[in-house]
């Protein structure tokens, strides 16, 4: 068994995640099976170079749910079963993801409060890209075992 430390502590950081924007990921997650007869039918901004230079993108655009995803991801492997059966995310893209973007997902411990026997955790997350843009904020929280008071 893998154990774990959560980062409980105001100022702990979640451990980042990193995912490359690849096209083939992009086409995976807005719309279906790979292949000839997908990538002609599902032509969008998130798949395909020219129907994204049509509505003014310079690359194909990653999906926000896609991010979305990679956010889940970095929570899911801090925070596990506590992050599936408790956790609560908000957020928004602020800059394009585009095709090649080299994605990190971030997050940090901002505050913490008593519930009932357990604490909630209030979580800044953000996602920057390979250039140093940040291209997601948001915040989540998250309710994990209170820490031992020592009594």
């Amino acid at each position: 068994m893998v154990t774990r430390t959560m980062p409980t502590n105001v100022g702990d950081e979640v451990p980042a995640v990193v995912q490359t924007m690849d096209i083939g990921k992009m086409r995976l997650f807005s719309g279906g099976f790979p292949g000839a007869a997908y990538h002609e039918f599902n032509k969008n901004q998130h798949t395909d170079a020219d129907a994204a230079a049509r509505v003014g993108r310079p690359k194909p655009i990653a999906q926000g749910l896609h991010i979305g995803g990679l956010l889940q991801e970095m929570l899911i492997s801090a925070y596990g079963e506590h992050w599936l059966t408790t956790g609560k995310l908000s957020w928004r893209c602020i800059n394009m993801i585009l095709e090649d973007d080299i994605i990190t997902a971030r997050g940090k411990v901002g505050g913490a409060s008593k519930e009932g026997a357990s604490s909630r955790l209030d979580l800044q997350v953000w996602c920057e890209n390979h250039r140093g843009t940040t291209v997601l904020v948001g915040g989540a929280s998250v309710l994990v075992p209170a820490p031992d008071d020592g009594r």
